[in-house]
């Protein structure tokens, strides 16, 4: 570097650097996290100082400033701090304030790079930088930026995705779905956000979670699921079968005992198909379904998998499939 670096970082603090010294000093600012925290520390001990120069003897506060900024830039490994001549105090104030203007707007202006992962065939599983695995389902998006993993680990999910969150008790997992918030060290969880009814489901396979939505919260133990609805604003936890919400993950569709007009929304929705039920019997609440299909299954052979528990008839007309009751 052409000149000393320590001795550029005083003329930014007085205002006087030249363009080629702050281009050299914004190099430095940004190589790691610690130089911007080491710059906030010193500018602010210097504006105390300008400003305490209209009480006191001004060579005295020079004398202040610079003792306590040799000290701190031998924490930081800057090895001497040249001396610098103080300025009058209403200079001083005035170019620090031009200083600190372009440095926020040299701040302000870098370009935030955004990453998203994104299905519409089938599930994708990935690994973040921080060892998280994350399993995302079709039809979903996850996003998140390049400052991950640095200050906070943060996400942005759109569907439906599982969480092998990597522990770090220091930086959080905070996943953002809809208008609530997953916070997490480190844990196994599914999300679900089903815009169709406006809740957010999530199943806790193993450790704790906190859900968030605006002022209300909720801690969640293993094997509960909490349903958010986002109209009322209202959890319901309950306890459940974690095995049921997640066998999607290995191509499956696993249910136990859920009515089976329930059943027939989730074939729909996971092979892109409309189903009519035509008998009242089957809508009732109390006519349920127990087992587990395989993704690689067809729609039909499902169907007949069902009708071996459950009477019903089906038949394909212009691709809707129209299910009837068989009373044989």
């Amino acid at each position: 570097m052409k000149h000393n670096l320590d001795h550029i970082i005083a003329r930014v603090l007085a205002g006087e650097a030249s363009p080629d010294e702050f281009i050299q000093f914004s190099d430095w600012l940004h190589q790691r996290d610690d130089h911007q925290q080491l710059f906030k520390q010193l500018k602010g001990y210097w504006d105390a100082e300008v400003s305490y120069t209209h009480t006191i003897e001004p060579q005295l506060s020079f004398q202040k400033l610079s003792k306590e900024m040799n000290r701190r830039m031998r924490m930081a490994g800057i090895r001497r701090f040249i001396r610098l001549t103080l300025p009058a105090a209403a200079a001083i104030a005035a170019l620090v304030a031009i200083s600190v203007f372009f440095i926020d707007q040299y701040i302000a202006n870098q370009k935030i790079e955004y990453f998203t992962y994104l299905t519409d065939d089938g599930k994708s599983r990935f690994y973040m930088d921080d060892g998280t695995r994350i399993t995302l389902n079709d039809n979903s998006s996850l996003q998140y930026n390049d400052a991950f993993g640095k200050k906070e680990r943060a996400v942005e999910l759109v569907g439906e995705a599982y969480f092998n969150v990597a522990s770090d008790p220091g930086k959080p997992f905070v996943v953002t779905v809809g208008d609530a918030e997953i916070i997490v060290l480190g844990t196994q969880f599914n999300v679900k956000e089903v815009k169709e009814n406006n809740q957010i489901i999530t199943t806790l396979v193993e450790g704790s979670i906190d859900f968030k939505s605006g002022s209300k919260s909720a801690k969640m133990k293993p094997g509960q699921q909490l349903i958010f609805d986002q109209v009322s604003r209202r959890f319901t936890i309950q306890q459940v079968d974690p095995d049921l919400y997640t066998a999607w993950i290995n191509g499956l569709l696993k249910y136990k005992s859920i009515p089976f007009t329930r059943l027939i929304s989730d074939l729909e929705q996971s092979f892109g198909v409309e189903i009519r039920v035509e008998n009242r019997h089957l809508l009732r609440s109390d006519v349920t379904v127990t087992g587990t299909f395989s993704k690689e299954q067809n729609i039909e052979q499902i169907l007949k998998v069902i009708a071996r528990s459950v009477p019903i008839k089906w038949h394909n007309g212009n691709g809707i499939y129209y299910i009837q009751y068989d009373n044989n």
